[in-house]
Formats: structure tokens, sequence, C-alpha cells
């Protein structure tokens, strides 16, 4: 008998298409429009991004989405959901910070 370290692994999301963004976005927006709902929760944003807890969390931490703390519970404004979902993939933070750090000039050590 073998055993595994984790009993039920669900299979991973495949990225957002084109047309799923936008379709995302149409929702969020009617859905702000007509009143239903104008802030998500972790999990609700999880599902519409394809993301996992985990990875949404290192989003809101590294300040790539934003979010409004209710009672110790973060929360999703609409706007933010749409925000992110429309301007990801101009999202060149990582690249413009390994660019910086490449322009800096090392420090050599000197050993005696």
């Amino acid at each position: 008998m073998q055993y595994s370290l984790f009993s039920s692994l669900k299979e991973c999301r495949s990225p957002l298409t084109e047309k799923e963004r936008l379709d995302a976005v149409r929702k969020l927006i009617s859905n702000a429009r007509s009143c239903v709902q104008h802030f998500y929760k972790v999990k609700e944003c999880c599902a519409i991004l394809h993301l996992s807890i985990d990875e949404l969390y290192t989003l809101i931490h590294f300040y790539r989405i934003d979010v409004v703390l209710f009672l110790g519970a973060y929360r999703l404004p609409w706007y933010s959901l749409a925000a992110f979902l429309l301007c990801e993939k101009e999202d060149t933070l990582e690249e413009d910070l390994h660019e910086y750090l490449d322009t800096i000039s090392r420090r050599t050590i000197h050993r005696a």
C-alpha cells in the first residue's frame, strides 16, 4: 500500500483566455450596475481569476490588486478585479525591478 502526502489533489485550472477575461469583466460591471455585488470574498475572487488562495494572497501582499479590510476579512472591490483582469498583461513590475537591479553597480568585497 502506497501512501500519498495529499489524498485529494485538485487539478490546476488553466489560465484565463482573453475571451474569458472580457466575459468576467462584463459580469463584474453588470453586477455592480444592478447593485447585486460590489465586494467579493477571497474564494469568489479565486474562482473568477482561476487562482489559488495562496496566489491571490501573494497578489494582495505585493500590492498588485487592491483590497478593503472589513472587520479583519479581505474584500475585493469589483473595480479592482476588473482592472486586474484588463491590465494584468501590461503589468511589468517584476521585469522593471530586475532591470533596475541590473543597473545598480555591484559592490566588490576586498578580502585581505
